[in-house]
């Protein structure tokens, strides 16, 4: 949902720093946010400044998932809890209410992660995680 809303930003929630354009499929530039605990929920707004997002082929494709699992560096399973379609050419700020649950299973890592398509997709962002309750 592309909105103006005002949400907290917290280094520590990072996601993306915004700083290079994504032209592949791949991971935001932070490699993980940890929750803190596998057993503590936590719900959180997905907020991304999206400065840059190419257009010029129209075919290009946009999609933005939060990805959660068990193990530091994601070398476990990986689950799906939020995604976002981006419009191709729109920039501004983009948001996404998320938590940290995939079929009844509390996970303590997230992340972020691009699925980019079409000819030659650019996109550049800052993204973060803005708590709807306290993340530690």
């Amino acid at each position: 949902m592309l909105n103006q809303q005002q949400a907290t930003y917290d280094s520590a929630n990072l996601l993306d720093l915004g700083a290079v354009a994504v032209t592949t499929s791949a991971a935001g530039s932070v490699a993980e946010i940890n929750l803190g605990s596998a057993s503590k929920f936590i719900q959180a707004q997905l907020v991304m400044d999206v400065s840059a997002i190419k257009a010029t082929a129209t075919d290009e494709t946009y999609v933005v998932t939060v990805e959660a699992t068990d193990a530091s560096g994601f070398g476990g399973t990986v689950h799906t809890v939020a995604t976002l379609t981006l419009t191709r050419g729109v920039t501004g700020r983009y948001t996404l209410l998320m938590n940290n649950i995939h079929e009844c299973v509390l996970h303590q890592y997230v992340r972020m992660y691009y699925t980019n398509g079409g000819t030659s997709p650019s996109i550049t962002c800052k993204a973060w995680l803005a708590p709807i309750n306290p993340v530690n």
